[in-house]
């Protein structure tokens, strides 16, 4: 029964094992990452004519090479680059040469570099020879020497070979074909002639050779032509050959044989021609990079490289498109990497591989409109020593070819940075700051920045991105006034961070000082002097004023007796005037002490003056403030003024014509001062303004109407007036003749139009200014949401179904593949192998159909929502301008007739609704009528309307129903829109006034020059007239600009939405003009009411043909999709169907013993599809070889421990099993040993026999070597040792002390094998347990320890050390030296004899540094080459190993023995504090505590406890070692942290508890330590210890 469960637990070890490997095949995948490369812009190395770029690095030096050439002269010179740091170079431009060359430019030199810096270059002139160019001070100069003189080699290679030579390879011409030649110098100064190279002297023309180091020989590998008798041809093929002395050469292998080829390519290996070689040394393997080609394109092929060639399987494919040429491979950052040029986009391109795994993965290196080739790399340090790679290549077009350099990208520029909120430099008073940041062109593009900022700040930004790219402004607060800085680095997706850029910004709150005032000049009444202004105020005194704002603000009338003109006049007394003027002024002198302050606009810098013309008669309030620098306003200074000598004046600031109704054109012209004291009686359009004048229409004969005093209408030009350019002229009744600029233009047909100056450029636009609505789409979201997260759950029941179905199945299955029963699934497999195909292909099919509806129903939602937000938004559009038009058609009207009060006019205006369909009515709404100064100025009251439900909306409707201007409006929401604009006259006020203060101003001064005729007084006025018509058509802009921005709707219309819930909508725009000198705008308000049910209607019918044509394509898309579903699937799965059936084999062969499992060698399988499956059939295919080669190994393994179970005799475990420790215990003779081999066969060998009641025979072997081949010899020594003293009735009398004869033997027996390298230390002893003698015979083996059992010192005896190891040379020579020796030695009571092997005092550890990355030495070795006869130098990089050694193996006896403490020192302990302290205080067992002491510190002196190591990073420990160290170790807490053994748990059924022992097939004679790794153990140990009582 034990012998059952033990088999069964390997077979199950097995099966874990396989199906990791199997995971790891198909996962491996994954677990190579391939690095990123950022390179800078392409840099020109050298502009001329320049060819074959080759580099060379020694040290923290790089060379670049290249060829010059002069195609005028045909010639050629190399040049040379030297880089000693990556900002760092020295050019030697054309150091050798010239040479002469004809035809096309060849590549004529080779270049190479000692391991001492010597740099040797080669160069084959055409017409003289080979050259060689040394250099000794690191390419700085050059010697030079002709070594050949023969004008038939070619193509010079030269390398450094293993014996520290320099071997120069060239082709010579003979007999019309090529041989190759070569010559070695060991200072590149003196040179051996030339000799031929045997490798290709049985074949033709062998070229272009590569060489290696590899180990102690030179590895070459050539092209040469080889011929096939399968093809009758000649081809180029690859051999290798290799030498260690240089002068001998192996026979010649052929790699690119058919087994270099895939095993599905039908061709003949000959049928390709292989060449030019490139080789590398990567971690110990051999590489192999050529050009293999077919008919015309070369494609680049990589394998790996054996002692016999390529390695089967190892040959890939790396290209194949286009012509790929000059395959390089080399090392970079612990990575191997291969890099090219190809045709494959019909011009030459650099691509760069690196091998990830199995796989390389590939990188386009250069790709542009130039010809980009042979490329080479080289290794630059930078200033912080960190390697960094150089790209060269020749960069080649029609005229010119250059050689050129990829570098990494280390830089990044700073960004610029621009603010909104305030100009660089310059002080804001701005909190919120906004900045906006423009990136610096960069190679490898930005990925984003960083910045601190803050008051008085001085912080770096941290090297850490906080904003992306997408982040291109940005807002901060300054929260108080004071100096800001802004710190800002941007980093490139290289890594690079830009050098910090400051950015300051000071922030200003502080309002100036405010200005004072000085008085004005008044009359005798305290009226000003003139009605033309000049007022003063003096300087705020601050410094950082930067001008001021002022406004003279008109607060009321004066009664008409104050009123002076030139027809009137004061008649009061001073007393009775200056009182009635101080009630006057404390009636606003409120207004006064609240004066609020100007806007922060700047209308003078440096003047403190302004001067205002012939203001209207009034009570004014005069304001200025000062403004600094940033836009902070100071509190207000006011006055009050009194004005009482207006003097009135006419203008004109525009004109526009119409149609009357009999479709003649009239005149409407727009201006000021038409009635106040008097009219305009005659109107005269003339072209130059004098006298005849053209055209004369007097008032009397009604050829106009003065509407008002802004406004005349029906001007009748008729048709009287010829073509040209015409003034208007206006004569007043008492003012005079005031004429126009240039306002008429008449064409020759008679076409009238005013000049631009005169026209109104006022044009309504709509701007919404209030909140959008969007289309609510969220419901259609949810719905989908809710939908799918129902799918999803009913997905997890079916699945956690579906797996606890699953867990019991395999439950079942693992029972019976434990128990050798047949499996149910296999039981079942052909009945339901169909059906699982059909459910794969159902799960193929459900999938493509649920991911075309998703598509399908994302499009249509997607479309569908775009098509109808788009006729929404025209429908939306078209109506919005149709309204903008009616209101800007009313506005103009009632801007017309509103002033004068023209109710008739104003009362026809509602009818243009009937031009839009969608206009329910129209209504005006204005100023009361008649109003008088002291009544409300409410725009309340009805002007004009059509609404037919009107008589609920106003108050005192009546019998008469509305009357025009008195009807006073109740309806909440007209009351609500004029609410809207309860602020909307101050907002006016505060951007116009200072416009209408001009405008009157100049019309004061046209006034005071109306009754001046004299020829500069009529010039002054028409320029002031030009001036002040200007300005009237600026006020206009003005006010239209604000009259659409208070337009608007309730509820709000957006385009975003047509809704069926509101269809109703009131449109609304404020009505604003100046009405004489007053500064009052707003007069009125237009309202619309509109429905948009017909536009909701028509979206509705526009929504339901999207939903039917969505879903007709939907409908059409899932048929489609299904049908292409279920044949993508029928195509998938049939090569499913043969891995399965090829994993299904699999697995069965794998459940049987080893020897049945070696047939999956020759197991493969055919997939013919080139995707991802035909590579899993690949992956299958090589994993199922690589199973069958295990199974060789494991079943020659299992012979070897078998072999070995029986000789070792080693304690059990009590479950069959062996514990690596050995106990014998008699009166006088106690005996302790432990055994562990270093992999799972050992090479080392003891045993122990008793002989006769006094005799005991101990012997000790070590066989050289590891694994199955040491294991086998091991099995030699026991089986001659059971042969001797086991099977042989041995005894004292008859065969004495005679142990050379069993030496003898076992040397003869490995010698006679003929294996070489192989051999044995033996160790073979006759104790006496009764006397204490000790006769002892060894074979290269002559250290014994004796530990005194009084002293407690350990003695070291050296025994004969003239005999050899065993299987070295045969015993008949080794008698000829006195043979193998016994020698006698006597153990003392209590004395305790040591044997152990090689494997504890070499046992070692890996020295490493603080950081615990493992330290390097440079060795060099010094020998002499028998060729030369001199001594030369090889360096190696090797890993700094320290050894266990002697001195601790007797310290630890001795500490032991004595019950003393033990420190264990490691050589650069990582951890210096940690103090590996051993207390032996305890031990009582000398024999046995000191073995496993020794195994224990041994394993603690291999233990690795770095800060980086995983709490999943386990070591294994033999129980008894984990007690011993737990008893004795001082650190055990922290280094030794055991793995908590697993317990079934109580809730698991007993078939799970069974399965889950299996599962963890945990070994119940070790220990794990969780978070520790540990260094390999070198060697086998075996230590003995017997102790005579």
């Amino acid at each position: 029964m034990k012998e059952e469960t033990k088999c069964r637990h390997k077979k199950f070890s097995h099966y874990v094992k396989l199906f990791a490997v199997i995971m790891f095949l198909v996962l491996s995948q994954n677990l190579f990452a391939a690095h990123s490369f950022y390179w800078d812009k392409v840099k020109t190395v050298s502009a001329r004519d320049s060819h074959f770029p080759r580099t060379l690095t020694y040290g923290n030096r790089s060379y670049v090479f290249w060829e010059e050439v002069d195609a005028s002269t045909n010639q050629i010179w190399i040049s040379e680059r030297i880089y000693t740091s990556t900002s760092e170079y020295v050019d030697k431009i054309r150091f050798a040469g010239p040479f002469n060359y004809s035809g096309e430019v060849p590549d004529i030199y080779s270049v190479a570099v000692s391991s001492t810096g010597t740099v040797i270059v080669s160069i084959a002139s055409s017409d003289e020879g080979i050259y060689i160019f040394s250099s000794k001070d690191g390419g700085v100069t050059y010697n030079n020497q002709l070594i050949s003189t023969s004008k038939e080699m070619l193509g010079p290679r030269v390398f450094y070979s293993e014996n520290g030579r320099f071997r120069l390879f060239t082709s010579v011409i003979q007999d019309g074909e090529f041989q190759l030649f070569y010559s070695e110098s060991k200072d590149g100064a003196s040179w051996s002639s030339f000799k031929k190279f045997n490798p290709g002297s049985n074949f033709r023309n062998p070229f272009l050779p590569v060489q290696i180091v590899n180990g102690s020989s030179d590895l070459v590998v050539f092209q040469a032509q080889s011929s096939s008798s399968v093809l009758n041809r000649y081809s180029y093929q690859l051999f290798m050959t290799t030498t260690r002395d240089g002068s001998s050469w192996t026979t010649p292998i052929l790699l690119t044989d058919q087994s270099s080829l895939p095993d599905n390519d039908p061709h003949n290996y000959a049928s390709y021609q292989n060449q030019r070689p490139n080789i590398i040394k990567y971690k110990g393997k051999i590489f192999l990079a050529w050009e293999r080609t077919e008919n015309v394109s070369s494609q680049i092929w990589i394998a790996e490289l054996g002692n016999n060639g390529l390695i089967p399987k190892t040959s890939i494919k790396l290209t194949t498109q286009g012509n790929a040429s000059r395959a390089i491979l080399f090392e970079y950052e612990d990575s191997l990497w291969v890099e090219w040029f190809d045709t494959r986009n019909g011009k030459e391109a650099v691509y760069m591989a690196e091998k990830t795994g199995e796989d390389w993965e590939e990188t386009r290196l250069v790709s542009n409109t130039y010809r980009n080739m042979f490329p080479t790399p080289a290794f630059v340090y930078d200033s912080k020593n960190n390697k960094r790679m150089f790209m060269f290549y020749q960069q080649s077009n029609a005229n010119n070819n250059a050689i050129t350099v990829l570098t990494p990208d280390t830089t990044v520029g700073q960004p610029k940075i621009t603010s909104t909120t305030y100009n660089i430099g310059k002080r804001s008073k701005e909190k919120n700051v906004t900045y906006r940041i423009s990136f610096p062109e960069d190679s490898s593009g930005i990925a984003g920045y960083s910045f601190t900022w803050g008051k008085e700040n001085v912080e770096n930004p941290k090297e850490e991105i906080s904003h992306s790219v997408k982040d291109k402004s940005f807002t901060l607060t300054a929260d108080e006034d004071g100096l800001y800085n802004l710190i800002i680095s941007v980093v490139d997706k290289a890594g690079n961070w830009s050098t910090p850029q400051i950015i300051t910004y000071e922030r200003d709150i502080t309002p100036p000082a405010a200005p004072g005032f000085a008085d004005y000049n008044k009359d005798e009444f305290g009226f000003a002097l003139d009605n033309n202004l000049s007022l003063f105020w003096e300087a705020s005194i601050d410094e950082d004023v930067a001008g001021y704002n002022y406004k003279l603000e008109y607060l009321g009338s004066i009664p008409k007796n104050y009123v002076v003109n030139k027809t009137h006049f004061i008649t009061q007394s001073v007393e009775d005037v200056k009182k009635g003027m101080a009630q006057l002024y404390e009636k606003y002198r409120d207004k006064l002490e609240k004066s609020k302050k100007t806007s922060s606009s700047i209308l003078t810098k440096g003047l403190k003056t302004r001067i205002f013309n012939n203001q209207s008669n009034g009570i004014y309030k005069f304001t200025v403030c000062a403004v600094d620098e940033v836009g902070n306003v100071s509190e207000p200074s006011s006055i009050l003024l009194a004005l009482n000598k207006y003097k009135p004046q006419t203008f004109v600031n525009s004109a526009y014509q119409s149609a009357n109704k009999l479709g003649e054109i009239e005149l409407t012209i727009n201006g000021g001062g038409f009635t106040y004291e008097g009219t305009i009686s005659k109107i005269y359009i003339d072209k130059d303004g004098k006298a005849p004048y053209d055209l004369i229409l007097t008032k009397d004969k009604g050829n106009y109407k003065v509407r008002s005093d802004s406004k005349i209408t029906n001007v009748q030009i008729g048709t009287a007036l010829n073509e040209g350019t015409y003034k208007i002229g206006l004569v007043h009744t008492d003012r005079g003749l005031y004429f126009t600029g240039s306002l008429l233009k008449i064409a020759q047909n008679g076409t009238i139009k005013i000049q631009s100056e005169y026209q109104s450029k006022s044009k309504y636009k709509f701007i919404d200014t209030h909140y959008k609505l969007t289309i609510a789409i969220g419901a259609v979201l949810l719905a989908l949401l809710i939908v799918v997260l129902a799918l999803l759950i009913l997905f997890t029941i079916y699945t956690l179904t579906d797996k606890t179905k699953e867990k019991t199945i395999i439950i079942k299955e693992i029972k019976a593949l434990l128990s050798g029963e047949a499996m149910p699934s296999l039981k079942k497999l052909r009945t339901h192998q169909n059906e699982k195909q059909r459910s794969l292909r159902g799960k193929l099919v459900i999938f493509t159909i649920a991911i075309v509806i998703l598509v399908t129903l994302f499009l249509s939602l997607q479309n569908g929502y775009r098509m109808i937000n788009t006729q929404q938004n025209t429908m939306a559009d078209a109506l919005q301008n149709k309204i903008d038009v009616l209101l800007e058609s009313l506005s103009s009207g009632v801007k017309n007739f509103l002033p004068t009060q023209n109710d008739l006019e104003l009362g026809a205006l509602p009818s243009q609704k009937d031009a839009m369909t969608e206009a329910k009515y129209v209504t005006i709404i204005g100023e009361k009528s008649q109003v008088l100064e002291t009544e409300d100025n409410s725009i309340a009251y009805i002007w004009a309307t059509n609404d037919p439900d009107i008589e609920m909306k106003v108050k005192d409707y009546g019998q008469n129903g509305i009357v025009a201007g008195q009807t006073l409006a109740v309806d909440e929401e007209i009351l609500q829109i004029i609410k809207k604009f309860e602020t909307l006259n101050d907002e006016v006020g505060k951007k116009v006034d200072n416009i209408s203060q001009q405008i009157a101003n100049y019309s004061a001064q046209i006034t005071s020059l109306a009754a001046q005729t004299d020829d500069e007084s009529v010039k002054l006025r028409r320029e002031l007239s030009e001036v002040s018509t200007r300005l009237r058509n600026e006020l206009n802009n003005t006010l239209a600009v604000i009259a659409n921005e208070y337009s608007g709707s309730t509820p709000l219309f957006t385009h975003e939405i047509l809704s069926s819930e509101t269809t109703d909508y009131l449109f609304y725009k404020p009505v604003l003009y100046r009405s004489g000198s007053s500064s009052h705008y707003l007069h009125g308000v237009i309202i619309i009411q509109v429905s948009i049910q017909s536009l909701v209607d028509e979206l509705h019918s526009e929504i339901t043909s999207v939903i039917v044509a969505a879903a007709i394509a939907a409908i059409v898309a899932l048929i489609l999709g299904t049908l292409g579903a279920w044949l993508l699937a029928s195509l998938i799965v049939k090569p499913i169907k043969k891995l399965e059936s090829q994993l299904v084999d699999i697995g069965i062969i794998m459940t049987r013993e080893a020897k049945e499992r070696m047939r999956l060698s020759n197991k493969k399988i055919e997939i013919k599809s080139r995707d991802e499956i035909g590579h899993l059939g690949q992956v299958v295919n090589s994993m199922t070889e690589q199973l069958g080669k295990a199974a060789e190994d494991e079943f020659l393994n299992n012979d070897g421990k078998k072999v070995q179970g029986r000789f070792v005799p080693l304690e059990e475990d009590g479950s069959g099993g062996k514990l690596p420790i050995v106990k014998y215990k008699e009166d006088k003779l106690d005996l302790f040993a432990f055994y562990k081999g270093d992999s799972p066969v050992s090479g080392d060998y003891f045993d122990f026999k008793k002989l006769d009641d006094k005799w005991y025979v101990f012997i000790k072997c070590d066989v050289s070597g590891h694994g199955v081949p040491a294991a086998l010899l091991v099995s030699v020594v026991a089986t001659k040792f059971k042969d001797f003293y086991y099977n042989q009735n041995w005894t004292y009398n008859k065969n004495g002390i005679n142990l050379k004869k069993f030496v003898s033997s076992v040397n003869d027996f490995i010698y006679d094998l003929g294996a070489r390298g192989k051999f044995s230390t033996i160790n073979i002893s006759l104790y006496n347990r009764d006397t204490g003698e000790l006769y002892n015979c060894n074979a290269g083996d002559n250290k014994l320890h004796i530990l005194d059992g009084k002293t407690k010192v350990l003695k070291e005896i050296t025994l004969s050390d003239v005999t050899p190891t065993a299987g070295g040379i045969p015993s008949d020579l080794i008698e000829m030296k006195g043979g193998f020796k016994v020698e006698k030695l006597q153990l003392n009571p209590g004395d305790i004899l040591y044997l152990y092997t090689d494997g504890i005092d070499e046992a070692e550890r890996l020295v490493r540094d603080f950081d615990f990355t493992v330290k390097h030495e440079v060795k060099e070795e010094k020998r002499l080459n028998k060729a030369t006869g001199k001594e030369e130098t090889s360096t190696q990089v090797l890993e700094i190993k320290e050894q266990f050694g002697q001195k601790r193996i007797e310290d630890i006896i001795q500490a032991v023995a004595r019950k003393q403490r033990y420190v264990l020192e490691k050589q650069d302990n990582p951890i210096p504090s940690d103090i590996l302290e051993f207390d032996f205080s305890s031990c009582n067992e000398v024999l046995e505590d000191s073995i496993i002491a020794l195994a224990s510190v041994e394993r603690v002196f291999r233990m690795v406890k770095s800060p980086a190591v995983r709490q999943t990073n386990e070591i294994s420990v033999e129980n008894f070692i984990d007690d011993f160290l737990r008893k004795h170790f001082m650190l055990y807490s922290k280094y030794c942290v055991p793995v908590l053994k697993s317990e079934p748990s109580e809730k698991d059924s007993s078939d799970q508890d069974e399965i889950q022992k299996l599962l963890k097939n945990e070994d119940v004679n070790v220990t794990k330590y969780s978070s520790m790794q540990e260094d390999k153990q070198a060697d086998d140990i075996t230590l003995i210890a017997i102790r005579r009582l």
